[in-house]
């Protein structure tokens, strides 16, 4: 099973309130990821009582260091 298809099982398992899997971009604080979940996600509050919300990050990437 992929990843994207297991954040999407456990999303939909939990979805009583209690856990938010969100992607943050390399490009994203966490707090710009919160903001763009929240646009993409209409009416959802992040802040509901007894919600986990946990964010997951690629790290940056490495600089291109071009053929050696």
């Amino acid at each position: 099973m992929r990843l994207p298809a297991r954040l999407a099982k456990l999303e939909a398992e939990r979805r009583d309130g209690r856990v938010i899997v969100l992607w943050r971009h390399h490009t994203e604080t966490d707090e710009q990821a919160k903001a763009r979940w929240r646009t993409e996600h209409q009416g959802e509050d992040l802040e509901s009582a007894g919600l986990k919300v946990t964010i997951i990050g690629w790290a940056d990437p490495e600089p291109d260091m071009g053929p050696q």
